[in-house]
């Protein structure tokens, strides 16, 4: 079990996670504050991301969505876009959900794609979270890697859930680091987080899981 940062409160515990699966793919949601924390755990993740897709929810509209896409591709230097529906899935590549459209990922036959789903906004959201770390649950399973950054309200909470149920693990930030810690802090509350750390640490983190990691989806 990963050790979680000094400012963890006593009442709250983590989840051991009894499994060491290989990761295929890690998903990151985050809202207000969310690009700063992204950016962080991007630029310490780099050498490690190349065998691995790399999918990103924030609560942002489409103009936003762009200039966000242009920033994390400078910090990461890896080819960063916003998906495209229909788009197969490749190792290396960080996948940007649309402004004011839901991301989801599903299988189509042996690949791996990018879906848009304009269904109504979850959480008042839209892109939601929940909307994909709930399908990024179905197809990656316990290869399944997940982060939730610095937001508001519960938005990931429920997706977290079935990530966890799958087998998948669910690392967050702590509430010292996060501009509000409601989407993360919903979840360490919940007992579904392995790890509560800073970006920079949720960053090295997800770096030891990703070491010895193939790329594409195992079963």
């Amino acid at each position: 079990m990963l050790s979680a940062s000094s400012q963890i409160s006593s009442t709250l515990s983590l989840r051991v996670s009894g499994q060491s699966a290989p990761v295929a793919a890690v998903v990151i949601g985050a809202s207000l504050g969310g690009p700063q924390a992204v950016s962080t755990v991007l630029q310490h993740l780099t050498p490690h991301i190349d065998r691995v897709a790399v999918f990103i929810v924030m609560h942002m509209p489409s103009n936003l969505a762009t200039t966000l896409t242009t920033q994390l591709a400078s910090v990461s230097n890896r080819s960063t876009q916003i998906c495209i529906h229909g788009e197969a899935v490749q190792p290396g590549h960080i996948y940007l959900a649309p402004g004011n459209m839901h991301m989801r990922i599903v299988r189509a036959g042996t690949k791996v794609v990018t879906l848009h789903d304009d269904r109504p906004p979850q959480h008042f959201c839209k892109p939601s979270v929940d909307v994909t770390f709930q399908s990024f649950a179905q197809v990656y399973g316990v290869h399944g890697l997940a982060l939730v950054l610095t937001g508001m309200g519960q938005d990931g909470l429920a997706g977290s859930k079935t990530i966890v149920d799958q087998g998948g693990r669910v690392f967050v930030q702590d509430e010292k680091s996060s501009a509000v810690w409601g989407m993360p802090g919903s979840i360490a509350k919940a007992g579904l987080a392995t790890a509560i750390l800073p970006p920079a640490e949720l960053a090295k983190a997800v770096a030891l899981h990703l070491i010895n990691s193939a790329p594409g989806v195992r079963s």
